[in-house]
């Protein structure tokens, strides 16, 4: 199981865009996506939709 993408998806789900989740870790928006786009390959499915504000 892949722990940081875990982490950045329940703080996406809290905070409702991977950019707050990303201030709230403490992390650059790359990386909270990143994490992201790895727990989500490894899961086989899209966790979350993305679209442009």
């Amino acid at each position: 199981m892949y722990f940081p993408g875990i982490e950045a998806f329940l703080a996406i789900v809290r905070t409702g865009s991977i950019s707050k989740a990303a201030d709230l870790l403490h992390l650059s928006q790359a990386t909270v996506s990143y994490r992201l786009k790895t727990l989500e390959q490894g899961m086989g499915g899209l966790l979350v939709e993305r679209r442009k504000a």
